[in-house]
C-alpha cells in the first residue's frame, strides 16, 4: 500500500488491487487482536477484552472502496496525491465503521 495522507489519527492508503487492501486490513486487525496489550489498556473502555465479540486491545477501522480517482504530484513532497469520487466514497465508508470493522462498498466486493 501507499500512504496518501494522514488526518488526525486517520491514514488514507492506496493499493493497486482491492484484494491487497483487504489483506492489509485483515492482517492489521489480527496483529492488533493478538498483541500483548498492557493490563491498563485491556481495562480501558476502548481496549477492553471482549472474547465473545473478538475484541481485545485498541481497534482500528477500515473503509475500502475501489473507484475512479485523479492524481497529481505534490510540489512540496513529490508524493502522489489522490482525489475524486473514489477517495470521497472510501472516506464515507470509513466514517460508518466502528473500531475492529472492515467495511467495503458493493462495487468493491
Amino acid at each position: 500500500g501507499y500512504e496518501i495522507t494522514t488526518e488526525g489519527d486517520a491514514f488514507s492508503l492506496a493499493f493497486q488491487y482491492p484484494i491487497d487492501a483487504f489483506a492489509f486490513a485483515l492482517q492489521a486487525q489480527l496483529k492488533l487482536y493478538k498483541a500483548a496489550w498492557p493490563e491498563g489498556i485491556l481495562k480501558h473502555p476502548d481496549g477492553k477484552d471482549v472474547p465473545a465479540l473478538k475484541m481485545r486491545g485498541f481497534r482500528i477501522k477500515f473503509g475500502i472502496h475501489h473507484g475512479k480517482t485523479s492524481s497529481r504530484v505534490d510540489e512540496m513532497t513529490g508524493r502522489a496525491v489522490y482525489s475524486g469520487e473514489g477517495v470521497k466514497i472510501a472516506k464515507a465508508v470509513e466514517g460508518m465503521c466502528h473500531g475492529g470493522q472492515i467495511l467495503t462498498t458493493m462495487e468493491t466486493w
